[in-house]
């Protein structure tokens, strides 16, 4: 095609014909950029339909990341209740003059006293899409800002579970070896087949002030929990009903 315009250049300069030459001349430069242009529009065109592929493809393995994130917080959210409930109940308990209570129920509640779960999310996908910035895929603003902004609502419930386990590990666990067999505690699987020989005094425990306040601070702290869950939840289901929406674009 080149050699063809070259021709045709030659044989208008051998004609003499300098104003045709010209017109021709920038005839063919207009053909060229026009060329260059259509290049350049299929180019980014291409890129464009690339970037869809890989910002569904992202959306999708994201949004099965957070619903599998979200059955996780649930179940969290559930494990908090409970020990909230326990805690509320086993505060009525204390007193000066407080008489034991029934074995089973007891020891309920001295294993919601020191057990604290763990919340592992699922990071994988959002990792990947923070580190390699991939974040500037999603098109939707809100979507991006939202996906960023999750990190610190997970670090602030986080925060509450690491002091519930230091509540735990450094102060209920300290107080209560001395006063409660933690074998006989009821912990699921990790439930001991044998229990202690050693006769339990429940009034070392109900009739203490310190172990009223130990137990206050657990319900304190877990409803602390169940708040931080929550706002993580809603977070995370505002993420996926963003990314529902996002996904009828590529329908």
């Amino acid at each position: 095609m080149i050699k063809f315009f070259r021709n045709i250049r030659k044989k208008l300069l051998k004609e003499g014909n300098t104003t045709k030459y010209f017109k021709y001349a920038i005839g063919e430069i207009v053909l060229v950029v026009i060329g260059i242009l259509i290049a350049l529009q299929i180019n980014n065109w291409n890129e464009n339909r690339i970037e869809r592929v890989e910002e569904k493809q992202l959306l999708t393995n994201l949004k099965s990341e957070m619903i599998g994130n979200q059955e996780r917080l649930e179940e969290m959210i559930k494990f908090h209740e409970h020990i909230n409930t326990l805690m509320v109940e086993f505060s009525t308990y204390f007193g000066p003059e407080q008489e034991p209570i029934e074995i089973e129920k007891f020891e309920s509640y001295i294993s919601s006293l020191l057990w604290t779960p763990y919340y592992s999310p699922q990071k994988g996908v959002f990792n990947s899409i923070i580190s390699s910035a991939k974040l500037g895929l999603i098109k939707k603003d809100i979507l991006s800002f939202k996906i960023s902004s999750i990190t610190s609502l997970e670090t602030a419930y986080n925060s509450i579970l690491d002091h519930l386990s230091t509540l735990s590990s450094d102060h209920f666990a300290t107080h209560i070896i001395d006063k409660y067999p933690l074998i006989n505690m009821r912990t699921g699987e990790l439930t001991a087949h044998k229990r202690s020989a050693f006769p339990l005094d429940q009034k070392k425990i109900l009739q203490s002030v310190e172990f009223e306040t130990l137990s206050n601070l657990k319900r304190l702290n877990t409803s602390e929990a169940i708040i931080q869950a929550k706002e993580l939840h809603q977070a995370q289901d505002e993420i996926i009903n963003l990314i529902d929406v996002e996904l009828k674009r590529f329908e």
